[in-house]
């Protein structure tokens, strides 16, 4: 059936070749640019009511975005420490980072190109976000299951806490080599101008990493507690079963005995005695 705007009301299956969305709706459709109706899974793992929200429609790029922010969402607020790009200049990696590196040979060279992924995440802690989370996962046997929501948010706090670890390592590194810095004591005026005091201190980078590290160790704690409750309860469990199994055998093993007994008492009851 097509509708007076000349779009049918029963959506395609698969996109027809040549045609491209034009405006995607929050109930699984979308209208492409030659008018069609077409199915589409971009907002599957976002559960509302899409009745009540019909009258959007937007462009692809923007339904992309909301599932990129779902996405988001979806991993936790750990994923939010990730530093968005905001250019060499206001970059605290900025020293260590490729992406500037290369984008410093390009500008000698006067090329007209851009590398560094401006207004978008840090590929770099993206990067140390994704690899400490794998290797969270392999170390403690970790899935997407919904069964384990706990250790996944640990987990996750744990690679956000790597990412943050890393960067303070950074600034360490550049600005604070001796994990030192001066900071302001007093400020005091006279007839002779203003006199500020300053005193060395250990850096403030250096306590946050400090910090850092004191929550990274009570959470793999907890990880580790969490993992031998669990098997302190199969253990119990596994103790019930064979102390019940173990009872159930000496049933048996008593009852035989019982009737073997029975049987032997029977026996010498109806043997025939000599007269």
């Amino acid at each position: 059936m097509i509708k007076d705007d000349g779009v049918s009301d029963k959506p395609l299956e698969n996109m027809p070749r040549g045609d491209k969305m034009a405006l995607v709706r929050f109930d699984g459709t979308a209208i492409t640019e030659k008018g069609n109706l077409v199915k589409h899974n971009w907002f599957k793992a976002l559960e509302f009511n899409p009745a009540k929200y019909a009258d959007i429609v937007m462009t692809p790029a923007e339904a992309q975005a909301l599932q990129a922010a779902q996405y988001r969402m979806s991993t936790g607020a750990s994923i939010g420490s990730i530093m968005i790009c905001r250019g060499a200049q206001a970059c605290p990696r900025a020293a260590t980072c490729p992406l500037v590196a290369i984008q410093e040979e390009i500008d000698r060279k006067g090329e007209a190109r851009n590398v560094l992924p401006i207004n978008r995440n840090c590929p770099i802690e993206e990067t140390i976000f994704r690899d400490t989370l794998i290797k969270l996962a392999q170390e403690f046997d970790l899935t997407d299951e919904d069964g384990n929501f706990t250790d996944q948010r640990l987990a996750l706090e744990l690679a956000e806490i790597e990412v943050l670890e890393s960067r303070m390592n950074t600034i360490l590194s550049v600005r604070y080599q001796d994990l030192t810095e001066e900071k302001i004591v007093s400020v005091m005026e006279d007839e002779t101008g203003t006199r500020t005091q300053y005193v060395k201190d250990i850096a403030d980078a250096f306590k946050v990493k400090e910090k850092l590290d004191f929550r990274k160790d009570k959470i793999r704690k907890d990880l580790v507690a969490t993992r031998y409750d669990q098997r302190k309860l199969s253990a119990q469990e596994t103790s019930k079963f064979t102390d019940a199994s173990s009872i159930q055998t000496n049933l048996l093993k008593e009852l035989r005995r019982l009737q073997t007994l029975t049987l032997q008492q029977r026996e010498e009851q109806n043997r025939p005695t000599d007269d």
